[in-house]
């Protein structure tokens, strides 16, 4: 169409728009809706227009005309150029907010207000503004009950790329409420969330609310498992943020059954970002002080397998400081073995309990494979120590049995 009759159609239709017959007013809304929808050239011309955003703006506050208005001024936000003369109109980001937080509006309404909130925020320029104005608190509040809350995530994703509106979102209690969508069952919103906490996390204040957040290590590992690639890649930003500063967290992390395949999976078959997080995790593990007990979890309490001995670097064995156990037989010994398969897929079982003179086999799921048969060098039988009455071997060493 050409440039001279969108103008006479846009000149037509504000002017319909202000009369006193509703249909006249949605008719057109409608047709203003579809000149804007796929046409960047057709909102520059609505937009320059004498009096069109306040007008669009007041269409605003009529229930039947809502949503028709909004979406006009939605279409009007794609552009980049009108951004920001869209957020500068008096009144317009308040009314969003209200819309948003409205439990009168219509489901539709809040969409679109959310949603343009969005859009604007897209633009570098306004995230300051927004967040002075107040539109960071209502994405946070809104997030609890919105119906439309995936594009309220959406607004938050976008908001707290700025410095100061992660400080807002994280003073508005964003993460706790963040974290448990994260671990609810629409798996939609929790790739949202684990992308919003990623952006929070590269902020100091972001990491430290996160890490005060009981369950977000559960929650950022179940994302491990069921997420797509790119929530996947997000949370392990966060994980490794998280489990570099806290061996607590560390050991939360390691101690789930399937933690070490996740990092061993990804670490093959991930993105290269992910690739390389798994690998630096899994070092991060090998490489803590953290104790590990004989399965290759982390012990809790006295039955740590690590004794009071020196751990070495160099793969030595490491006898422990007593020099013999409370019925006089030789001390156990560690040895860190190297294997690939170590190394790659169980770090956890750095540490494993050896014989005086005779290394035990290869790690395998934290439980090393052994005959029962070897006896210590004082001639004892240490099949006692070690198996049980049938012959299997033992999970735990008690201390009353080994005197440390």
């Amino acid at each position: 169409m050409p440039t001279q009759a969108v103008d006479a159609t846009i000149a037509e239709c504000l002017a319909q728009a202000q009369s006193d017959s509703l249909e006249v007013r949605i008719s057109a809304l409608t047709t203003l809706s579809a000149l804007t929808r796929l046409s960047s050239h057709n909102r520059d011309l609505l937009a320059h227009s004498q009096h069109a955003l306040p007008l669009l703006l007041g269409l605003c506050h009529s229930d039947p005309t809502l949503p028709l208005a909004l979406s006009v001024l939605l279409h009007l936000s794609l552009n980049p150029n009108l951004k920001q003369p869209l957020a500068a109109v008096p009144g317009f980001v308040p009314r969003l907010k209200s819309l948003v937080l409205s439990p009168s509006a219509s489901t539709q309404a809040a969409k679109f207000a959310a949603s343009l909130i969005c859009s604007l925020a897209m633009h570098d320029k306004n995230k300051a503004p927004l967040g002075v104005a107040g539109a960071v608190r209502t994405v946070v509040d809104a997030l609890g009950c919105s119906a439309a809350r995936p594009h309220v995530l959406s607004s938050l994703a976008e908001l707290v790329q700025f410095h100061g509106n992660c400080t807002l979102a994280v003073g508005a209690g964003a993460v706790p409420v963040l974290v448990r969508i994260l671990g609810g069952p629409a798996e939609d919103l929790g790739a949202t969330c684990v992308v919003v906490l990623a952006r929070m996390a590269r902020f100091e204040e972001g990491i430290q609310a996160i890490r005060q957040v009981e369950g977000v290590v559960g929650a950022l590992v179940d994302c491990l498992r069921r997420g797509c690639m790119a929530s996947k890649q997000s949370a392990m930003e966060v994980l490794a943020r998280l489990l570099e500063e806290s061996d607590e967290l560390m050991r939360e992390a390691a101690g789930r059954d399937d933690f070490s395949s996740l990092l061993a999976d990804l670490s093959i078959g991930g993105s290269t970002k992910l690739r390389e997080k798994a690998g630096l995790l899994m070092k991060m593990m090998e490489s803590s002080d953290l104790d590990w007990d004989v399965e290759g979890k982390p012990a809790r309490g006295g039955n740590s397998m690590r004794l009071d001995g020196e751990r070495r670097d160099d793969g030595a064995s490491v006898a422990c400081k007593n020099t013999s156990t409370a019925d006089g037989s030789p001390p156990l010994h560690y040895t860190k073995h190297n294997t690939p398969s170590m190394q790659s897929f169980h770090p956890q079982c750095s540490l494993m309990p050896v014989m005086s003179h005779k290394t035990l086999g290869p790690c395998m799921s934290g439980v090393s494979a052994h005959d029962g048969k070897e006896v210590c060098s004082n001639g004892h039988d240490c099949e006692a120590k070690l198996f049980d009455a049938e012959g299997r071997f033992r999970s735990s060493i008690r201390s009353s049995e080994v005197n440390d």
